[in-house]
């Protein structure tokens, strides 16, 4: 298979940083820990393979 690498547009996804929004005053983790989204929030943010 050839792979015109020049042609990858690059994605940039920002992870959710509950400490940085904890910081700024805004203390939302329990309301989705609460919600049962832990799993997703540890997929979102985990590693990323191609």
């Amino acid at each position: 298979m050839d792979i015109d690498y020049n042609a990858f547009e690059l994605v940039i996804e920002q992870p959710v940083d509950f400490e940085a929004l904890k910081v700024n005053g805004f203390e939302v983790e329990k309301f989705f820990t609460d919600q049962g989204w832990s799993k997703f929030f540890d997929m979102l943010n985990g590693p990323v393979y191609p």
